[in-house]
């Protein structure tokens, strides 16, 4: 006695797509960026208040670029913790 051949169809295998950046991706790290370059405009500017600060002596200006400096740095910290966690 011969056992029954069985033909096997040949399933053509399915590949995943590879996932590609989607657009909301592309647009958080646009605004990331965006972000960055924000922020170190307004470093920028408050290292250029201290240093005219120090030049001239004045106070009031060294006084206002610490109070700017420590709000850049909480703004920035917060805003960058929230960016991430997208």
């Amino acid at each position: 006695m011969n056992a029954p051949v069985i033909d096997s169809v040949a399933t053509p295998v399915v590949t995943a797509p590879q996932p590609t950046a989607s657009v909301r991706d592309e647009a958080m790290a646009a605004d990331l960026l965006t972000f960055w370059i924000g922020m170190g405009v307004v470093a920028a500017v408050l290292v250029i208040m201290t240093v005219v600060g120090a030049v001239i002596t004045s106070e009031p200006l060294l006084i206002g670029a610490g109070i700017f400096a420590v709000m850049l740095a909480l703004v920035n910290a917060v805003t960058d913790i929230t960016l991430a966690a997208r």
